[in-house]
This record gives structure tokens, C-alpha cells and sequence, in this order.
């Protein structure tokens, strides 16, 4: 469960990272640009959560899905801007929507 839960964020986040970081879709403000990244991964992510729990038999109640996404949306912000740190640690020349050479 968990490894595909973690599978679904990686590839959301390999179309996310580019679409928000080089096409500038959020700005440029560093801030600004992990915020809305981490957003757009968290949607897939709790939908893959959301049809793990249904599987296993207890569906997540409708009104408490806010709060499951502000869970996931948390643990997808720590773990973008890690990423993202990261990744100006190694490149510092280049930002951080640019693919490494």
C-alpha cells in the first residue's frame, strides 16, 4: 500500500516539478512555487489513499476529506521543499526547475 501510495506521489511529481517550476506557473518566488507544487501532489496522493481505505473496507468519510488532504498536503510539503533544497545544494548555479545535465 504504502509503496504505491509513495509511487503515485513520485509521478505526480514528475509532472508536477516541471509544470510549476519551468513554465513559472506559480511566479517565481521559491515560497510560492514548493506551496503550489506540493498542492498539486497531494491530489493524487489522497485519491490513492482515499481507494486504499475503500478496499480495505472503511471508506474515508466525505467531510473529514479536508483534513486527509491537509495531512498529505503536509508530509508532500516537507518532502518538496527537501527536494528542493537539495537540489540547490548540488546545482546552486541553477534553479531548481531545470533538469540536471
Amino acid at each position: 500500500m504504502w509503496a504505491i501510495t509513495c509511487a503515485v506521489g513520485g509521478a505526480a511529481s514528475v509532472w508536477a516539478v516541471p509544470l510549476v517550476f519551468e513554465r513559472k506557473v506559480a511566479g517565481s518566488l521559491l515560497p510560492v512555487q514548493i506551496l503550489v507544487t506540493s498542492a498539486v501532489i497531494a491530489l493524487p496522493v489522497l485519491v490513492s489513499l482515499y481507494l486504499f481505505m475503500g478496499a480495505f473496507g472503511s471508506w474515508i468519510p466525505i467531510p473529514l476529506l479536508p483534513m486527509q488532504y491537509l495531512y498529505v498536503y503536509a508530509v508532500t510539503l516537507v518532502l518538496t521543499a527537501i527536494g528542493v533544497l537539495l537540489h540547490r545544494a548540488r546545482n546552486p548555479e541553477r534553479p531548481a526547475g531545470e533538469p540536471d545535465a
